[in-house]
């Protein structure tokens, strides 16, 4: 039962940040409340692990499982995301981003903690695998948020966050590459 107050509160709150439209105020207030229920559901496995139990599994053949090594990594990103949610753009304050934005952000950004929170309590190196490829796919979105769709430029151009992000981790930038001869 813990694994579900773990694992439901981000989709339900990405499954009401996709479903209200126009994005309302309360629909992002909703979504970082309900992110203590994720922080919660990791704090009571972080005390299981502590009162010395032993680890907590979940689901057919133990797809999910919450040793100490887990527990500790669903409280820093229950933890972190909580603290995003608190204080994403579009609660109350001034933003500079429209309700399509905001409400992309919401569903995006709930998604990635479903995610992180999944890789990090699977017990299956595939579920885990998948969960960090998700990851991956979740956080592009909220990357681009000032651009995408409106001006969203290709992939390969140099205006892309992508390849801008690709040639900042280059270690050879286009005048010091080595000779192929």
């Amino acid at each position: 039962m813990t694994f579900v107050l773990l694992l439901f509160p981000s989709l339900l709150a990405a499954l009401l940040a996709y479903t209200v439209r126009p994005y309302r105020v309360v629909v992002g207030w909703a979504n970082a409340w309900l992110s203590l229920v994720s922080l919660g559901a990791a704090l009571a496995f972080a005390a299981l692990v502590l009162a010395g139990s032993e680890a907590p599994t979940f689901g057919p053949s133990e797809l999910l499982r919450a040793d100490g090594l887990s527990a500790l990594l669903m409280v820093c990103v229950a933890a972190v995301a909580a603290l995003a949610l608190f204080f994403s753009p579009g609660l109350g304050r001034e933003s500079q981003y429209d309700g399509a934005q905001l409400r992309r952000y919401h569903v995006f950004v709930n998604l990635f903690i479903f995610a992180m929170l999944l890789a990090v309590s699977a017990n299956n190196v595939g579920i885990m695998w998948i969960a960090v490829e998700a990851t991956t796919l979740f956080t592009s979105p909220t990357l681009r948020l000032g651009t995408w769709p409106k001006s969203s430029p290709d992939p390969a151009s140099p205006e892309s966050p992508e390849r801008r992000l690709g040639q900042a981790s280059n270690p050879f930038p286009q005048d010091q590459r080595p000779s192929r001869r």
